[in-house]
């Protein structure tokens, strides 16, 4: 492994430590792979064309709580594109305020699914892991 590091040559590891810059940090720590909808996004109000996309079609977007136990979804500019489901920034809010406590944003990964003019945007969540029994 270490050689396909030093050859430049993303590794899981490597990955994940050259998609996030100073001061951010992706969000979940655990990886994201249950698509969850945002709640009041309209594509007719965004350039969503400008959005730098990843290979897979994927961008980033900030998380961040807000009063009344809600997060708000934003671009790495600071507009807001809509909010988690009051289910979802329930089970965000301990690892969003960790990530506040560090002082770092969290940033997730998102998608536009549907038609183009009539898309909704996705950010890309994980359950929290569960205590096993041990018996």
């Amino acid at each position: 492994m270490k050689g396909r590091e030093a050859q430049g040559i993303a590794t899981d590891a490597g990955a994940r430590s050259a998609t996030s810059t100073s001061g951010e940090r992706e969000f979940p720590a655990a990886g994201g792979h249950v698509t969850v909808r945002v709640v009041d996004f309209r594509e007719s109000e965004h350039d969503v064309s400008d959005w730098r996309r990843d290979l897979l079609g994927r961008f980033r977007v900030v998380l961040a709580r807000e009063p009344e136990s809600q997060v708000s979804v934003r671009t790495r500019e600071g507009t807001t594109l809509g909010r988690l489901p009051a289910s979802w920034a329930r089970i965000a809010d301990r690892e969003l305020w960790m990530f506040e406590v560090a002082g770092v944003r969290a940033v997730a990964r998102a998608t536009l699914t549907g038609t183009s003019g009539d898309r909704d945007l996705c950010v890309l969540l994980a359950w929290p892991a569960r205590a096993r029994d041990a018996s």
